[in-house]
């Protein structure tokens, strides 16, 4: 598993996340995928809370850690992020119910159990009777899955953000 310190850039939805490798002697900008999760889209009822949510919790030009092992289908890094507070943001989404647990492509007992309890609440989009899952939105609609396909791609030791 390739770690790294990142400062946020901006957050562009519930689960996806521009930042800044501080590297020398060029920082390194990429896009992360925040695995395990996959929150409602824009246009879906919660995604902008969604992705207020998400903005709550890595503010712009906070520095956080980020693990990951492969990318997705749009070279995005799915990571795992974890703030200076050590909360786990891909979990600290499921327990607001502001995301689903992905479980097509992450199979952790871990997260599904955050989800589970988010739902027993009423949380964040379960408050909501039948929410619509956004890969079913995105299968509606015509447009691709985002995380990577099963096993992922793993980072070349040559790519951004390897180094660590």
């Amino acid at each position: 598993m390739n770690t790294t310190t990142v400062v946020v850039q901006k957050v562009i939805d519930g689960d996806s996340v521009s930042v800044l490798e501080l590297r020398k002697p060029e920082p390194v900008a990429m896009e992360l995928q925040i695995e395990g999760i996959d929150a409602p889209e824009l246009v879906q009822a919660h995604g902008p809370e969604s992705k207020q949510a998400l903005a709550k919790l890595l503010p712009v030009d906070s520095v956080v850690t980020v693990s990951w092992t492969a990318k997705d289908n749009y070279g995005r890094l799915l990571a795992q992020v974890t703030d200076k507070n050590k909360t786990h943001i891909n979990s600290e989404m499921l327990r607001l119910g502001m995301a689903w647990h992905f479980k097509r492509y992450n199979q952790s007992k871990e997260l599904a159990a955050i989800e589970e309890m988010a739902k027993s609440k009423k949380l964040g989009l379960w408050s909501t009777p039948t929410p619509k899952a956004p890969w079913d939105y995105r299968r509606e609609n015509k447009t691709p899955d985002r995380p990577a396909s099963a096993g992922g791609t793993t980072l070349k030791s040559s790519e951004p953000g390897s180094s660590k």
